[in-house]
């Protein structure tokens, strides 16, 4: 049976390696567990075993333990937790001697987690702000855009590893570091894992490719300038507590991508309010196995695999299940498949089936792999060289197994009943389009003006019935700028969140109050805009008219307009 303090070093996932993970057990009527940082923050434990006093005594000791230390540190988390004779533990968790509410009663999270409680409250606008100034500055040094993502990306997972770099580095200082805290990744407790490293090696090589092909521009001073910045205003988000499922990666890679990824190739990364609303569309749950077969920087397979975690608790083997098996993706593009390689790194998952190459060359493969649920957004055509986003939405619901639920964003081009015909046949005689929602005109603001919505569907059952529409193109979101060369759309959470429940609650409606029930074939627009009608009789009056005369009477007298 294992013991108390057993069951709490591994809870915390600590590399008792560094100063800052260093446990200090202490004499008699000290704690069991001191943890410092180099901050001057400090986490105490009080552990108790199933024959020990009670689970209310432990949480007065471990506070009286933090009362007398408290001039010492800036802050203190204290943690109680009694071992019951059941097996299971009763755990207290108090920041500055107040109750963290919130947390589980039977387990701990990671001490990562409990460090990145005590950081500084998430500001959205000053990362936006921080990312935009980093690839400012990368574009200030001569760094080539196709190249700023993978750059950045590579110390950004490093730095993750505690990277540090010296102004006296030279570029093989750099370069051997680099390589040095890449490898950490293949090694865990169960030791080194070479198969990992032949993922994450295509980091490394492309780094040191970059490094060859940009001498004049790479410099180590360039280097070091650019851990710098990533270092002190970018990474201490990463495992910021306080983002509440923010996705920081998509943030982080959308900024080097638009320019550099996107435009020439018809890709367009997704909006993280949209990839989650997505997510939600699919009804993921702790078994789904999904696949993003144009995955990009990975947003929604990080976002699935966040979300399957969080459903698996404390179930180590269903958490390694979920990341081993439960998450596939495909990305052409070698660039941005080294980003997606990243952002799974960061997510703590180095093993996830994501593969570099043709998604119609390695989807057939995907058949025997139970996949249930996709979300995607294709690479969009704008030659007529290009393949068909219907294309990749057909042959990727062939790979999925019967009643999967794919959603997908799509230009509104590909829902009218003039294009593509035989694809939007052919769908319909093998699957069910569920859901069709009208996105946004300036979703991928800036970057594409393409308009697009979101198709639902339910994959090997052909099409009856009715199928949901609706306009949701007013998200909340509005333009800001930050900075003089970057605009971003911003939407406070709370306006955002009451928006995207009241759309996800009247879809649930059999009788939906806002959007409608069509029923629809191959032949017909599948946009909500096509099918609802408007009683000018009703909802047009002359009172109407008179009040929008009058208004703009008073604006052009307000602004010092003249009115002839």
């Amino acid at each position: 049976m294992k013991t108390c303090k057993e069951w709490i070093r591994k809870q915390l996932k600590a590399e008792l390696t560094g100063k800052e993970f260093e446990v200090k057990t202490k004499g008699r009527n000290k704690a069991d567990w001191l943890f410092e940082d180099e901050e001057n923050n400090a986490i105490i434990i009080e552990d108790k075993e199933a024959t020990d006093t009670s689970y209310e005594k432990a949480i007065i000791q471990v506070n009286n333990y933090g009362e007398q230390v408290y001039e010492k540190y800036k802050n203190i988390i204290t943690i109680a937790v009694k071992e019951l004779t059941n097996g299971d533990h009763k755990v207290a968790v108090f920041v500055n001697g107040k109750r963290l509410d919130n947390h589980p009663l039977n387990s701990l999270n990671t001490l990562e987690w409990y460090w990145a409680l005590l950081s500084k409250d998430f500001d959205r606008d000053l990362l936006s702000k921080n990312i935009a100034y980093l690839n400012n500055e990368m574009h200030a040094m001569g760094i080539a855009d196709n190249i700023r993502a993978s750059i950045a990306a590579t110390l950004l997972v490093c730095i993750n590893k505690h990277l540090e770099l010296e102004e006296s580095d030279d570029i093989d200082n750099i370069e051997n570091k680099v390589y040095k805290h890449l490898y950490m990744y293949t090694k865990d407790e169960n030791g080194e894992d070479l198969n990992k490293w032949k993922k994450i090696r295509t980091l490394y090589d492309r780094f040191k490719l970059d490094l060859q092909k940009e001498k004049s521009y790479l410099t180590a001073e360039a280097l070091y300038k650019v851990w710098k910045i990533i270092k002190f205003d970018i990474h201490e988000y990463i495992k910021n507590v306080k983002t509440q499922g923010y996705d920081i990666m998509s943030l982080f890679f959308t900024t080097f991508s638009k320019a550099a990824l996107s435009n020439d190739k018809g890709q367009y990364f997704t909006p993280d309010h949209i990839s989650s609303l997505m997510i939600d569309l699919v009804d993921l749950n702790v078994n789904s196995k999904v696949l993003d077969p144009t995955c990009g920087s990975g947003t929604f397979l990080a976002k699935c695999m966040d979300r399957m975690i969080q459903m698996a608790g404390n179930n180590e083997s269903k958490i390694t299940e979920i990341k081993q098996q439960q998450i596939y993706g495909i990305e052409k593009d070698e660039t941005v498949y080294g980003l997606a390689t990243a952002n799974m790194l960061l997510h703590k998952d180095g093993k996830s089936n994501v593969e570099n190459g043709n998604c119609f060359d390695l989807l057939p493969a995907m058949k025997s792999k139970g996949i249930n649920r996709v979300v995607m957004n294709p690479p969009y055509k704008e030659k007529t060289t290009d393949i068909e986003e219907l294309k990749f939405l057909y042959e990727t619901l062939e790979a999925m197994s019967p009643d999967g639920l794919a959603a997908i964003i799509i230009p509104t081009s590909c829902a009218t009943g003039a294009k593509y015909p035989e694809y939007r046949y052919s769908l319909m005689q093998k699957h069910t389009l569920l859901a069709v929602m009208t996105c946004p005109p300036e979703l991928f603001y800036p970057g594409a003006s393409t308009n697009t919505c979101i198709m639902l569907w339910k994959a090997h059952v052909p099409h009856s019935g009715k199928t949901y529409l609706a306009d949701w193109k007013e998200d909340g979101f509005r333009k800001k700028r930050l900075g003089k060369k970057n605009t971003v759309r911003i939407c406070d959470d709370d306006e955002w969140n009451e928006k995207k429940n009241g759309w996800l609650e009247d879809f649930r409606l059999n009788e939906p109050k806002v959007g409608l029930k069509v029923e629809l074939t191959d032949k017909v627009s599948w946009l909500y805009e096509s099918h609802f009608k408007i009683d000018f009789k009703k909802s047009l009056q002359v009172s109407d008219f008179e009040k929008s005369v009058n208004d703009y009477l008073a604006f052009l007298i307000s602004n010092e307009g003249e009115v002839e």
